[in-house]
């Protein structure tokens, strides 16, 4: 190992296997419970809902959309534009924003840039006020975007759809809430999201603790003080202050509890890679010189440079995303160490990974001071095992006096105490507990949203999916008749700018509603072949990644390292999501319904 070759590929190898079995065999940590079902206070305001001032309602709609988020929004959106105007939105929370409305913790913001994140900048003439916006103005965008597109008049807050179920005679979805109401609607668009159920490790002791217990993704600011406007923390300049875990979300709150906490311990089973962020204010000069059709073009910009990106000329992004995605395919470096003879395309690309992780190593090793921290703050495990993190404060806030890293790779946390935390046999007194422990990822709709979906002789979705997991391109299910899936990133397109499938998918739905209602067709239902060819084309383009996720630290992405078949059904489309939203377009455009769906055309 020379200067000009800074790694050694054999002992990193070695390295990454020990540090994922440290992970593995790990009795605490791999296993977790939804929030939702733990019997404690602390999940009591976890849907926290003002008071409903209305009266239960029963309507005839033509559609009901369910979730007030990011694609909701979008879909009911696209109706309008459709001029399917007799639907109704429902929203469990109290205002419009999904997770924009719900994760309100403090340094909230989006980690794709603004710019093709936040949806219809080019319609509706917004341009963002920084290049990665925070919760705030993400929220107030998506409000101002509702109303703006006529959805706002339609919504009901602080409801929860509890039922669908499927009338064959009559054609129709019966749609029962947590209000009351009944609804009786000819199409369902079910737009729950995919990380919106907070998970918790599965730790002993979890209802003993005596202080203030709650959740990252629900900040209780009448504990800590401050707001997500101005998140000044000062009513924790007394308190000894726990965060369990350091993946997106905790990256982002924890400078600021580092800033205001009398003590903050952070326990960190496996570390993230924390990358350059660069935010800054958006340029007025480049704002006032977009042309129309900027959005999508960036949008698609953005998505070749992450598929792609030695095909690319200009990067119009330029963000940690697009940086990452041409380190791993520059192979020239990797040769170098290698020896230029070597012509294995993912021995090479190991490589680059191993250099890209490398930088990343000396990033760490050039800001954190003390040895023994900046050591357990390193990565070693590839880069998309999980999520890459972006912040430029997160680093130095190892380097405060009152600021604490509690390693727990080896023993997980072992339990909670009356006290606070007990790790590696020591007890870590504290006042509170914060657990950013991240969300079921890429829940099912009926878990996402708390609900049961009936459809066809009395089948229900989550029998279906749990004999056999089916759609045509993760929208459309067999059984379940005039039912679209929007929001969901799986057996579909997913995209580290999650905008993007929403947006194709969204009037992939409302173009198919407006279509069979003006066929005169009671329903459609896609058929079994139509599911059967879709399973086929993903599996053509699937990558290798089985044997990639079984060599990952336990996380998320491959089931806290569980890897089997079932994981390997949500796979993303491998083709990119730019041949994933041409696939879309063709067949909402082409004959795609008449040769995949099958309709009933009187009631």
């Amino acid at each position: 190992m020379t200067a000009a070759h800074p790694i050694d590929p054999a002992k990193l190898r070695e390295k990454y296997i020990a540090e994922r079995n440290k992970r593995l065999n790990s009795r605490v940590g791999r296993s977790y419970k939804l929030a939702k079902d733990q019997p404690k206070e602390l999940i009591d305001a976890l849907w926290s809902k003002a008071v409903l001032n209305r009266a239960p309602v029963e309507e005839e709609l033509d559609v009901l959309v369910v979730g007030g988020g990011m694609s909701g929004i979008m879909t009911a959106g696209r109706l309008v534009q459709q001029g399917v105007t007799n639907f109704r939105l429902l929203e469990r929370g109290a205002d419009f924003g999904g997770t924009w409305f719900w994760n309100q913790y403090p340094g909230a913001a989006c980690d794709t840039e603004s710019y093709i994140y936040m949806p219809f900048l080019d319609e509706t003439g917004y341009v963002p006020t920084r290049k990665y916006a925070r919760q705030p103005e993400l929220q107030s965008y998506l409000k101002h975007l509702a109303n703006l597109m006529d959805v706002a008049p339609r919504a009901f807050f602080n409801t929860k759809a509890q039922s669908f179920t499927w009338d064959e005679d009559s054609q129709r979805w019966t749609v029962e809430t947590d209000a009351g109401d009944v609804f009786r609607a000819r199409f369902i668009a079910l737009c729950a999201g995919s990380l919106s159920q907070p998970k918790l490790p599965d730790i002993e002791g979890l209802g003993s603790f005596a202080g203030k217990m709650f959740l990252n993704s629900r900040w209780d600011y009448e504990y800590t003080g401050g707001t997500p406007e101005g998140p000044q923390l000062t009513k924790l300049a007394d308190k000894r202050v726990a965060m369990v875990g350091t993946g997106c979300s905790a990256v982002q709150a924890i400078p600021h509890l580092a800033k205001w906490a009398k003590e903050l311990f952070v326990f960190q089973r496996t570390p993230s890679m924390v990358n350059y962020r660069g935010d800054v204010e958006t340029d007025p000069e480049w704002a006032k010189d977009l042309k129309p059709g900027w959005q999508v073009e960036r949008m698609n910009n953005f998505e070749d440079c992450l598929f792609k990106p030695q095909d690319v000329a200009v990067d119009l992004v330029q963000d940690g995303w697009t940086d990452i995605a041409r380190s791993l395919s520059n192979l020239d470096n990797a040769k170098a160490i290698l020896g230029e003879t070597v012509s294995d395309i993912a021995e090479l690309m190991q490589v680059a990974d191993y250099l890209k992780v490398e930088d990343y190593r000396q990033r760490v090793q050039g800001i954190v001071r003390d040895e023994a921290t900046a050591e357990a703050l390193k990565t070693y495990y590839n880069v998309n095992c999980k999520r890459p993190t972006f912040h430029d404060e997160y680093l130095p806030s190892f380097n405060r006096p009152n600021v604490s890293l509690v390693d727990v790779a080896e023993g997980g946390i072992e339990r909670i105490v009356p006290e606070g935390i007990v790790a590696s046999g020591k007890i870590y007194e504290v006042d509170c507990i914060i657990f950013a422990t991240g969300f079921e990822a890429f829940s099912r709709t009926y878990v996402t949203g708390e609900y049961t979906v009936t459809g066809r002789n009395g089948q229900t979705l989550e029998e279906k999916w749990n004999r056999k997991f089916a759609t045509l391109h993760g929208v459309l299910t067999n059984g379940f008749p005039n039912m679209v899936l929007v929001g969901h990133m799986r057996d579909g397109g997913g995209s580290t700018n999650s905008n993007f499938p929403f947006h194709h998918q969204s009037i992939y739905a409302a173009k198919l509603i407006r279509k069979t209602m003006d066929s005169g067709a009671a329903s459609f239902d896609v058929t079994e072949e139509a599911e059967h060819g879709w399973r086929a084309q993903m599996r053509a383009k699937a990558p290798p990644i089985q044997e990639f996720l079984a060599d990952c630290t336990p996380g998320y992405l491959n089931n806290e390292g569980h890897v089997d078949e079932t994981a390997l059904r949500f796979a993303i489309y491998g083709g990119g999501s730019i041949e994933y939203a041409n696939i879309l377009a063709e067949w909402r455009d082409g004959d795609g319904a008449e040769r995949d769906l099958t309709f009933v055309r009187s009631a």
